[in-house]
């Protein structure tokens, strides 16, 4: 059952889309929303020498964390009661799952915005493979700016589940079957078979 959904912000347009998408899930599964923030406290790591990291700096690490606390707590407003929010300091990876971990995070709602650069792997991605929890990322054309919305011509949301039929992955799938009988959900489940050429 699905009574707790993290909703990782970085207060974007896109990262807000997706604290519209947890909320009207968890009006509809009768959840809480837990809105996460991280705000960076230690220096950059090519700035590791300690006497390059000053009062000043920390003193903007503490207004960026007021502004960020201020606009958590506007979002908050429109989420359902017993909703909450989590500000950190710490690598994002990390914090994120550490939240999740603290909070009991059925599932993490996040806006993808894709890779920057053909190597590397969104923080997205990455949650994908180490979040305690089923990961549902909003697509780079996915536009959920008014939530939910309106079902597809069908009748439908679409959605994709990649399994490996790893216990993890099969954890993925049944959180995405209880959200299939709360909506109406046109699910896709995706292996891919890899092997030798």
């Amino acid at each position: 059952m699905i009574r707790t959904i993290l909703c990782p912000v970085d207060l974007t347009d896109r990262s807000c889309e997706a604290v519209g998408l947890a909320r009207d899930l968890a009006r509809r599964l009768n959840a809480r929303v837990v809105l996460h923030h991280d705000v960076a406290a230690a220096p950059p790591s090519p700035m590791g020498v300690a006497w390059m990291w000053s009062e000043d700096h920390e003193r903007e690490a503490e207004e960026r964390a007021a502004e960020a606390t201020r606009r958590l707590q506007s979002l908050l407003e429109n989420l359902p009661p017993g909703s909450e929010a989590k500000l950190t300091r710490g690598p994002l990876d990390e914090s994120v799952q550490q939240v999740a971990r603290e909070v009991g995070a059925d599932l993490l709602v996040i806006g993808s915005r894709g890779r920057r650069s053909p190597g590397d792997q969104s923080l997205t991605e990455r949650l994908a493979l180490s979040a305690p929890c089923a990961v549902l990322a909003l697509g780079d054309r996915c536009d959920a700016s008014a939530g939910l919305g309106d079902p597809s011509e069908n009748g439908t949301w679409p959605i994709v589940v990649p399994t490996d039929f790893s216990r993890r992955s099969l954890r993925a799938v049944r959180r995405a079957f209880e959200l299939a009988e709360e909506l109406r959900i046109e699910m896709h489940l995706v292996h891919a078979c890899v092997g030798e050429s």
